[in-house]
């Protein structure tokens, strides 16, 4: 988002099914993420680790335009999540839905839009190989 878009961004309502929890609010930012860290540094889910099979869940509730510049250095120094309107949850699934259809990424990619979307994560479904690091010796 760049910074004009900020300025003038109109923020939407969410209604966001969590566990057995509803959460409804107006929010500038939904994220789910598996990781703690987006592109260039910007921390969006600071607690979040990939292999807890949990997803963070982030809602940065709407706020002015001073408040959405003042909060901005948080993303980069981890601190986002103590700043005042940040929600967050970890979970295995949830839904969101909105009034209007939602533009969505999936890892930084634009997607599509829906007014409804479930999601999940599949737990230790990806498996990674690494090379045994072994001691040089002279």
């Amino acid at each position: 988002m760049g910074i004009s878009e900020l300025c003038r961004y109109q923020c939407h309502g969410y209604r966001i099914s969590v566990d057995s929890e509803i959460i409804e609010s107006k929010a500038l930012l939904v994220a789910i993420a598996n990781s703690r860290q987006w592109g260039n540094g910007a921390q969006v889910a600071p607690l979040a680790t990939i292999d807890d099979g949990l997803l963070d869940l982030v809602i940065v509730e709407d706020r002015s335009v001073a408040r959405r510049f003042s909060a901005a250095p948080r993303l980069f120094r981890g601190t986002l999540l103590q700043a005042q309107g940040i929600h967050h949850r970890k979970t295995a699934s949830l839904k969101i839905s909105g009034a209007e259809p939602m533009l969505f990424h999936v890892d930084g990619e634009p997607k599509g839009t829906a007014t409804e979307l479930t999601v999940r994560i599949h737990g230790k479904a990806l498996k990674v190989r690494i090379p045994c690091l072994r001691p040089n010796y002279p």
